[in-house]
């Protein structure tokens, strides 16, 4: 009888050890996720952020008036029928 007790007391033991690690892994893993999760949220809400401007400067490409200048402006193109002057004196 007492060798029944104690074999019962040391598989009750065993199932209890077996239990707490299985719940302590999959605590693990639930944190290890949510942290995963978290940081693919971020990744997600940059990229939003990145397309907002994309589609900005997809617009702005889109006026004529916009591509002229920055033509004008920034690489020195001006149209056919105009003339640039250049101020060679740097000032």
């Amino acid at each position: 009888m007492a060798k029944k007790h104690i074999f019962l007391k040391l598989l009750v033991l065993v199932l209890l050890v077996y239990f707490v690690s299985t719940l302590v892994t999959a605590q693990v893993q639930i944190n290890n996720k949510k942290e995963e999760l978290r940081q693919i949220e971020q990744e997600c809400e940059e990229q939003l952020v990145a397309n907002k401007e994309l589609e900005r400067q997809i617009l702005l490409y889109q006026d004529e008036e916009y591509v002229q200048r920055a033509a004008r402006e920034e690489l020195g193109y001006g149209a056919a029928d105009e003339k640039l002057f250049i101020d060679s004196s740097g000032n």
